[in-house]
């Protein structure tokens, strides 16, 4: 069962933005001396002194954290995909290009050598983002923090996935990472009643055995039944043999044709810095209000901002810290599904 502690958490530090102290006497008025929110406020309290540095990740504070990442993955596409190979955030990691062969050789004959070569590469974090205003009356009011919470985890969440599944996405260095359906192979999939699901798969040199299948459950919804007689709009399901994970991120094709991605997740590598997920919040700070913020803090670009004192608001906004990269290629393949005419 999860609880709403983090949300808690940076509702009652909104309150208290330069001091963590008060923030505990608010959250032990709001919710009690012995909430998990007032006793996760106190761990990272005495978190901030060097003798219980680090104490976070072992504590009511590191398991608030871990409950809101929770929720977040649950609702993404990385956090269905089983197999996606973990690398260490701005660490060299090898990837082997050429591997070695094997080869039957006959008595008295030599064996042959293989080269093996590798790519050595690095991963670095980046960061995304969610924000939601609201005013100091719902920020108040008995089921805020549900409401707040449910916003900024569908947020984060379908941010995550339009990055890592929309094929538009080309990434932004150092801001956004690019799509694994970006420049990946592409076949067309004509499906009638009769028709093989493999049909669409030329391209593809990922492992079937480890793959998943990405829709959008509008297509679920008009491809023949003989696909997906165990498919559930809720919680996927899966097509012939292989299972299948629904998402509205993936866009129609520009002939408004729906897609579908075949993806091995092993060909794909991913790193993320769970501990260093925040909610923070403000109730005196000054916001830009659009969904394409142009101030730029390395460059001193202003822009127009909103006094949330003055206009009676409260600004709450979550982090976290992602990326990915397919390593492997062939690991994955965009289909252009067309129905027969």
């Amino acid at each position: 069962m999860h609880t709403l502690t983090f949300t808690k958490m940076a509702m009652a530090m909104a309150g208290s933005p330069d001091a963590l102290g008060p923030a505990q006497e608010i959250a032990e008025r709001r919710w009690g001396e012995n909430s998990t929110a007032a006793k996760a406020i106190k761990a990272a309290v005495a978190a901030a002194t060097t003798e219980s540095w680090g104490s976070p990740l072992f504590s009511d504070y590191g398991a608030a954290i871990t409950e809101f990442i929770e929720l977040v993955r649950a609702q993404t596409i990385i956090g269905k995909l089983e197999g996606l190979r973990r690398v260490p955030f701005n660490t060299p990691y090898l990837v082997q290009t050429t591997g070695a062969a094997g080869a039957w050789v006959q008595e008295g004959k030599p064996m042959p050598a293989g080269a093996q070569a590798y790519e050595r590469k690095t991963l670095r974090l980046l960061k995304v983002a969610a924000m939601a205003v609201q005013t100091q009356e719902l920020f108040e009011s008995p089921d805020a923090e549900g409401v707040i919470q449910a916003d900024l985890v569908r947020a984060v969440a379908e941010a995550i996935d339009t990055a890592f599944i929309d094929p538009s996405n080309a990434g932004v260095a150092g801001e956004q990472p690019a799509s694994v359906t970006y420049d990946a192979p592409h076949s067309t999939f004509v499906y009638t009643d009769g028709d093989d699901l493999t049909l669409g798969m030329v391209g593809f040199t990922g492992d079937l055995t480890k793959s998943y299948l990405v829709m959008n459950p509008q297509l679920a919804l008009t491809l023949p039944e003989n696909y997906f007689r165990d498919l559930d709009l809720r919680t996927g399901g899966r097509a012939g043999k292989l299972p299948v994970i629904l998402s509205n991120a993936l866009p129609v094709d520009g002939n408004g044709n729906p897609q579908i991605v075949l993806i091995d997740p092993s060909g794909i590598v991913r790193t993320s810095d769970d501990s260093a997920a925040r909610i923070k919040s403000t109730e005196a700070g000054t916001i830009e209000m659009v969904d394409n913020p142009t101030q730029d803090g390395t460059t001193s670009t202003g822009s127009s901002q909103v006094s949330m004192f003055q206009a009676n608001c409260v600004a709450v906004a979550a982090l976290l810290h992602e990326n990915w990269r397919v390593e492997r290629d062939g690991a994955v393949l965009l289909m252009n599904s067309e129905a027969a005419s």
